[in-house]
């Protein structure tokens, strides 16, 4: 007997069902009109899809019932997220299916990891978008549909669009930009280009290698690469989850109204809590420390250390982090986390009862600070992100305008700061900041 595709979706209610109050509907074989009603988070799980290598496109092997009018169909769409609230305009979808009538190919071959899980990751190169761009959304994803269960299960990432983690797959488009740049004049031979695109896929290589490991035990696949290399041409999933796009850290939903507001993201201490687990096994969880335990740990004070746009002058860290120390009172560790692994800046950042971080995708290797912890940004932007995180209790000193300087070199802007710019904030959140964490740590602070 053939095997055919299916699925289920999550959803809004369906304020045009015949059902009283509205309903789900599940599913995507539905009119355009009630799709387009029904949508607010669709997210949907698929069963045996197949991948064609031959026309680089995804296939549903419906059964005779299903589909019965379409040669294709649209999923993971979003509404929601652009305030249009069943209005095609602005419409959003993650993904699409041809229709094929009859069983799932015999001669397919399957991916090997359990479950496939699509995400469309926004600026993959910056750790913390990769982190709650890329990652967070397949971890929610998988909640959403296998609730506690997902903690334990086995799947993999699924990148949409072309691989940018290999820079020997990336070399032709470097050099595509780069003689781009030098038609246009910007630049030297468009060197400058081509630099910029290795480093995109130094960092979203480094953090395929490093840091997902922390979420999943299979490598990072891209949705643009999966033709390549095989001359079968079916390659299928067992299980697939498509329309994460309303998960990211950076999902803003616009209300009718023009409000903007980003949905809570209740999850974010769980799927830190597993990545921890994994990269830092040696890291007693916070559940077994005992109170006495925690009384006489030795803890010191972190100092994160980033070079470039929005960050403190590279001459001004020494001088910041004898401050810190002085102030304090306990021990303080300035550490580059460009430099090292990722697995070695968890281990350090778990060590850790206090950090002062510049703002950006850096500052979001505090997540793995020990609960109970407290941070200080030294900037103004990922408030919505540490208002999600009951573990750690966040700081904000806004760098004064005025006293904003150049960066170094001109491409790196003039939003760069030393320690006059934030005083005298800082000395006042250094004393919140270690009220807070004398809380779990009665001892620090004290001679």
């Amino acid at each position: 007997m053939a095997r055919h595709s299916s699925h289920r979706c999550l959803g809004a209610w369906d304020g045009g069902s015949e059902w009283h109050g509205g309903a789900d509907l599940g599913t995507v074989d539905a009119p355009r009109h009630r799709l387009l009603r029904n949508q607010k988070e669709r997210s949907c799980l698929f069963h045996h899809v197949c991948f064609d290598r031959r026309r680089r496109g995804w296939a549903y092997f419906a059964r005779p019932a299903e589909f019965s009018s379409a040669r294709s169909f649209p999923t993971g769409v979003d509404i929601w997220a652009r305030g249009d609230f069943a209005r095609a305009a602005a419409l959003s979808v993650d993904h699409s299916f041809a229709v094929h009538r009859g069983g799932v190919p015999s001669r397919g071959a399957y991916f090997s990891a359990p479950l496939l899980i699509k995400v469309a990751a926004l600026a993959p190169a910056n750790f913390g978008h990769f982190l709650g761009n890329a990652m967070f959304p397949a971890f929610e994803a998988a909640w959403r549909f296998f609730g506690a269960a997902s903690l334990e299960m086995r799947y993999q990432l699924l990148l949409a669009g072309a691989n940018q983690s290999e820079g020997s797959r990336r070399a032709q488009q470097c050099a595509g930009r780069g003689a781009e740049e030098a038609r246009r004049g910007a630049g030297r031979g468009g060197g400058a280009a081509r630099q910029r695109c290795a480093s995109h896929a130094r960092l979203v290589g480094k953090f395929a290698a490093e840091l997902l490991p922390g979420l999943s035990d299979f490598p990072l696949l891209w949705e643009g690469a999966l033709a390549d290399g095989s001359e079968e041409r079916w390659v299928c999933a067992r299980s697939f989850i498509v329309g994460t796009g309303d998960f990211g850290f950076s999902t803003v939903h616009r209300l009718l109204n023009g409000t903007r507001r980003r949905p809570p993201k209740l999850l974010w201490g769980d799927f830190i809590g597993r990545i921890i687990r994994r990269l830092d096994p040696s890291r007693p969880s916070d559940a077994r420390v005992q109170w006495g335990a925690r009384r006489s740990e030795r803890r010191c004070a972190l100092l994160v250390v980033k070079h470039g746009r929005r960050a403190v002058l590279s001459s001004a860290y020494d001088p910041l982090r004898t401050h810190l120390e002085a102030t304090l009172g306990i021990p303080t560790h300035a550490f580059e986390p460009a430099a090292l692994p990722v697995a070695e800046q968890v281990r350090i950042v778990g060590r850790g009862a206090v950090a002062f971080t510049p703002d950006g995708g850096v500052s979001f290797i505090c997540a793995f600070l020990p609960q109970g912890a407290a941070l200080v940004v030294l900037g103004w932007l990922e408030r919505w992100a540490w208002a999600n995180d009951p573990r750690v209790r966040a700081y904000y000193c806004t760098p004064r305008q005025s006293k904003l300087v150049p960066c170094g070199a001109a491409h790196l802007g003039s939003d760069c700061f030393n320690l006059s710019a934030v005083q005298p904030c800082l000395d006042d959140m250094i004393a919140r900041a270690l009220k807070h964490v004398q809380l779990t740590w009665p001892s620090l602070g004290h001679a």
